[in-house]
């Protein structure tokens, strides 16, 4: 027994080691702050693909409106084959509206609805956004001027998540930590390493460099899209920044329990092929975070009072380590007692992506 209690107890502070790198590879991400003045500013093309966001568009486009940039911004809306009130609410609000019936083959519905928009826009800059986001004000102000401080010909931000359900404020900030054990921070902002990290729900990209990289059309079947095409453009050389900005913009990704299951189930077993060897230690993260219930289940069945005291050190270590990521994400910090129902969920949902492959999203196969 004495020996089994050993084993588990290495297999904790494995999990801690790997739950504060996560952490580590987020928070050390550069922060947008102030940059320094810029004499004048580009003119900016925000592309928002979008197919049936009757439900998120007006609050959108609402903070679009309100942006403080000090150049031209020209807002491109690609209705990709939309029943519901997309196109209604996008002239409503006095964007430019284009219309797309899906994908051509080979395309993934996003993939084609920005490579649609981008080669319709006139900006000097191309901001890729998803519907579901606000930005702040200032958000492309800042952005832009701390690319060009940087140097950067793309930059792709990291936005706080607004978590509004149970199950969001269970799973999304586990998600987030899982998701960052694999993430080589030290590595994605260096020019000449291949490693590669963007967030799709925020690129802003300079016409040119996106040209020069091939665009969409050069990752047109890739499901983890924003990865590929950074991959793409540290391919070719295009100077790609990936930093944080949750003061910038915020995003609602999913609503409940059922779009997330589909949403990361669509991206899961993409996520674990694209990332290689990286994927082992957010699978090792996933199955250790969930350390705490064969231990208890064990300690019940042979009566052992000592796995049950190990099974308690795994629970609480697990959700002190969840707290920091339920701060961040300003989900409630008591929701991180919840951690072993988030564990279960998503070794449920990888391996539901893993044995079915083909997801549906928005009516479509994935």
């Amino acid at each position: 027994m004495w020996q089994g209690l050993i084993v588990v107890f290495a297999l904790i502070g494995l999990r801690v080691l790997l739950n504060y790198r996560s952490l580590r590879n987020y928070l050390k991400l550069p922060l947008v702050a102030t940059a320094t003045d810029t004499p004048s500013l580009p003119s900016v093309s925000i592309v928002i693909p979008a197919r049936n966001e009757e439900r998120s568009l007006p609050a959108l486009l609402a903070s679009l409106a309100r942006l403080e940039y000090g150049g031209e911004v020209e807002i491109v809306v690609v209705d990709d084959g939309s029943t519901d009130r997309t196109a209604a609410i996008t002239e409503q609000h006095g964007a430019r509206l284009l219309h797309v019936d899906g994908p051509e083959p080979g395309w993934t519905g996003k993939t084609f609805a920005c490579w649609t928009g981008a080669q319709a826009a006139t900006g000097e800059w191309l901001l890729f956004t998803d519907a579901d986001t606000v930005h702040e004000p200032p958000s492309l102000d800042r952005a832009l001027r701390f690319a060009l401080g940087r140097r950067a010909e793309a930059i792709s931000l990291f936005l706080q998540q607004r978590c509004v359900t149970f199950w969001e404020r269970v799973l999304l900030p586990y998600a987030y930590q899982q998701y960052f054990i694999s993430v080589p921070q030290g590595r994605v902002n260096r020019p000449q390493d291949p490693a590669a990290l963007a967030n799709g729900q925020y690129i802003l990209i300079e016409r040119e460099a996106y040209v020069r990289a091939g665009g969409h059309e050069a990752v047109k079947g890739a499901i983890v899209d924003d990865v590929a095409l950074a991959a793409r453009l540290k391919a070719v050389g295009v100077a790609l920044l990936v930093a944080r900005g949750e003061h910038l913009a915020s995003v609602r990704m999913y609503r409940g329990l059922g779009e997330i299951w589909a949403g990361f189930g669509k991206n899961a077993y993409g996520f674990l092929r694209q990332r290689g060897g990286g994927a082992f230690l957010t699978v090792l993260g996933t199955i250790l975070s969930s350390l705490a219930i064969p231990c208890a289940i064990y300690g019940l069945a042979a009566g052992s009072l000592a796995f049950d005291m190990v099974a308690l050190a795994a629970y609480v270590t697990a959700v002190f380590e969840l707290l920091l990521w339920q701060f961040l994400f300003q989900a409630g910090v008591s929701y991180a007692v919840f951690q072993p129902l988030a564990a279960v969920v998503f070794l449920l949902i990888a391996l539901d992506s893993a044995l079915r492959r083909k997801h549906f999203w928005k009516g479509r196969p994935v």
